[in-house]
């Protein structure tokens, strides 16, 4: 269940599968319990958050499960060598509890064991009582690779790495956690791409929230040779592609507050206001997700209004009706299309629309509105909608395919 949702990023979702599992279970005394709070465990360290993870660990001890969870637990840690030494004790009924055959800790331990000790032992078990879920294959599969590079069987290593990172295409987080635990071995015996691999789990490690799983990649990248990809402070999204490129969320702010910049060079200096108010606009743009977050639950709400009226100043300023700015209107509309439904998105789009025509009745005073002058109002106007709704649409259908996942998780 968890990782039908964990996987396909609904973090939340996944959280609350698992308290929601765990919760039915002690309700009415079921023996998925303990699986569910191992999972739990697992999800709390995998995301950063030790302490938790810890507390909910201390609660399985004595259990069959408590292992699994100690494996979870130390490996976040950062300690390999306690996390094998964890599962050891209780390896062989975990490995033969019907729950506990698809937990990760089933292909977890495999690993270990190659990676610690160049054990194949552990993995042929595994293949042996069955994997139990897809992931655990990949993990075997990575084991085997790790126990052929040791004696410098590359060809060997490399296909059986093949195999597990084809294998872990699903589960990004499943294979960053094998990366963060193989990689080294892959640098020291010159099989696979270890560079890749760190990579990518970095990436996801920084999507997860777990900056010292993350900081570890950059330490394994660093020791092997490899670039390490800058960190940036700043707040906006930086797309996969540029991020590859080495572009940081600082420098995508900064690019922003360059574009606002350019644009108040290109208007006449003199207009100070109209360069002011860019300058908020740019800067609200940077924050803005500090800004929401600290707003609660009304945050983006409080948004849409901030740039409408941001917008709206702007266009006052520089010529009201037959203002160039009127742009700026399409950063409200697009707010409120990413964090509105259909209807709500219509709503703060025709508001948007409203505050934009508003500048018409001061101008009529002085001109007179022509057939092309309102076809040319029209037309903007009608292009608000059309960026809201393709925007909300593209929400809406990821909203609902993590709607899905989350019915799936709960009818298996």
């Amino acid at each position: 269940m968890w990782p039908v949702l964990a996987e396909r990023g609904d973090l939340d979702g996944a959280e609350r599968m698992c308290q929601h599992n765990l919760e039915i279970s002690k309700r009415y005394g079921l023996r998925t319990a303990q699986p569910a709070e191992t999972m739990l465990v697992l999800h709390e360290a995998m995301r950063g958050r030790i302490d938790s993870a810890a507390a909910q660990a201390e609660r399985l001890q004595g259990s069959v499960f408590a292992g699994g969870a100690a494996l979870y637990l130390e490996i976040f840690r950062g300690d390999p060598e306690r996390a094998l030494a964890a599962i050891a004790p209780s390896a062989a009924v975990f490995d033969h509890a019907p729950d506990g055959r698809a937990a990760p800790a089933h292909g977890l331990h495999a690993l270990l064991a190659a990676v610690i000790h160049d054990d194949p032992g552990p993995a042929r078990l595994v293949s042996e009582a069955g994997i139990g879920a897809w992931y655990n294959r990949a993990f075997v599969s990575l084991a085997e690779a790790v126990v052929a590079g040791a004696p410098g069987e590359r060809v060997a290593a490399d296909a059986a790495a093949a195999d597990a990172f084809r294998d872990f295409g699903p589960f990004p987080s499943m294979s960053a956690v094998a990366t963060a635990l193989a990689a080294q071995r892959a640098i020291r015996d010159g099989w696979g791409s270890p560079a890749a691999w760190l990579g990518a789990a970095r990436e996801h490690f920084e999507f997860l929230g777990n900056k010292a799983m993350s900081r570890r990649c950059d330490a394994l990248l660093r020791a092997g040779g490899f670039p390490v990809p800058r960190r940036g402070r700043g707040d906006a999204e930086v797309p996969a592609r540029l991020r590859r490129l080495g572009i940081t969320s600082r420098e995508m702010d900064v690019l922003l507050l360059v574009f606002l910049a350019s644009l108040a060079v290109l208007y006449p200096v003199s207009e100070i206001h109209a360069q002011l108010i860019l300058l908020s606009i740019g800067f609200f743009q940077v924050f803005e997700r500090k800004f929401i977050d600290w707003a609660g639950s009304r945050g983006d709400i409080y948004s849409t209004l901030i740039k409408i009226g941001l917008a709206s100043l702007l266009i006052w300023h520089t010529g009201g009706i037959q203002s160039s700015y009127y742009l700026m209107y399409y950063l409200p509309v697009v707010t409120a299309a990413i964090y509105s439904g259909p209807w709500g998105t219509l709503g703060w789009t025709t508001l948007c629309s409203a505050a934009y025509c508003s500048f018409l009745i001061p101008a009529l005073h002085e001109y007179r509105l022509t057939a092309s002058g309102a076809e040319e109002l029209g037309i903007r106007v009608l292009f608000f909608f059309l960026a809201a709704i393709l925007v909300n649409r593209f929400v809406m259908e990821n909203r609902e395919q993590a709607e899905r996942y989350r019915l799936l998780a709960e009818q298996l």
